[in-house]
């Protein structure tokens, strides 16, 4: 596993192609899905959200709180993120709120990182 820090995170690919509100079906970076997550979490709820992307405000308040135990982890294949997606959109909308890098817990990809 590798360190991966958070300005590099929001530029990976995903295997999101379309995410809440958006219908697009490019695959979306980090970056793209926090965005869209500001955009459209308020017009969801638990029971109109299918793929259950408000687990994402979940992750934000126990990292938030610092009730987050341990590494968030990334899996990603041939350069696309294939697990822990909604992980990562928490760790970076924590970053963009303003809280820094070394107070969240560590984010670790399994594919080295070439900065």
């Amino acid at each position: 596993m590798w360190r991966i820090k958070s300005n590099i995170l929001s530029t990976r690919k995903t295997l999101i192609t379309n995410f809440m509100c958006d219908t697009s079906t490019s695959n979306k970076t980090f970056a793209e899905l926090v965005e869209i997550f500001g955009n459209c979490k308020d017009k969801f709820t638990t029971k109109t959200d299918i793929s259950k992307d408000l687990r994402v405000l979940k992750f934000l308040e126990d990292m938030k709180s610092d009730k987050w135990e341990g590494p968030i982890f990334i899996e990603s294949v041939n350069g696309i993120v294939q697990g822990g997606v909604h992980r990562g959109i928490a760790y970076l909308i924590c970053i963009r709120d303003g809280i820094s890098e070394s107070e969240l817990p560590e984010v670790l990809i399994n594919e080295p990182i070439f900065e």
